[in-house]
């Protein structure tokens, strides 16, 4: 048996060409996305970014979001800031792919919003509701005592919403002896 020998081939950016034509990179966009991750830190990569993710867009396929995103990811602090300020303010979206996403996600967004805002009112009327039904139940067994609540007393009452204190004032109204001595 004879001996293989394997001879790895290794390419870095200087092997990598700088694609910056815009027209270059929508004929070949895997190699202008090659050329942007070889790249982003040189002082061409915003340039050289910005031309392969143009080229990504034009070509409308899902997948290359992914590559945008790894470009950006790699783009140096101050360049992927800016790029990330370009894209989030006031931008126009010129694919359908991102504008799918950025509505997606607005949609989403909303509905979970509107989920969890009915839910919470919801909650809050529930909670609402109990608190007042129990503060209407202290002065109802006031009342039923045969014990005049006055109305400085009655709105403590009535503003009380701690389930736990209107407990506590709701066992008081069955034992005092008049409606003054409740919140004391």
């Amino acid at each position: 048996m004879g001996v293989m020998h394997l001879r790895p081939v290794v390419i870095g950016p200087r092997h990598i060409p700088l694609v910056t034509d815009p027209e270059a990179a929508r004929a070949a966009p895997e190699l202008a996305v090659l050329s942007a991750l070889a790249h982003a830190k040189d002082p061409e990569g915003p340039a050289i970014c910005r031309v392969a993710a143009e080229a990504l867009l034009s070509q409308r396929l899902d997948p290359w979001y992914i590559c945008i995103d790894l470009m950006i990811s790699l783009l140096p602090e101050v360049a992927r800031l800016a790029w990330e300020e370009r894209m989030s303010t006031n931008y126009e979206y010129q694919s359908e792919l991102f504008r799918r996403l950025v509505d997606q996600g607005r949609a989403e967004g909303e509905a979970k919003g509107k989920a969890e805002g009915k839910a919470e009112g919801k909650a809050e009327g529930k909670a609402e509701g109990k608190a007042e039904g129990k503060a209407e139940a202290v002065l109802a067994v006031l009342a039923a005592r045969g014990l005049a609540v006055p109305e400085p007393v009655a709105a403590i009452v009535r503003a009380c919403r701690d389930p736990a204190e209107l407990d506590r004032l709701l066992r008081r109204a069955t034992l005092v002896a008049s409606a003054d001595e409740l919140t004391r």
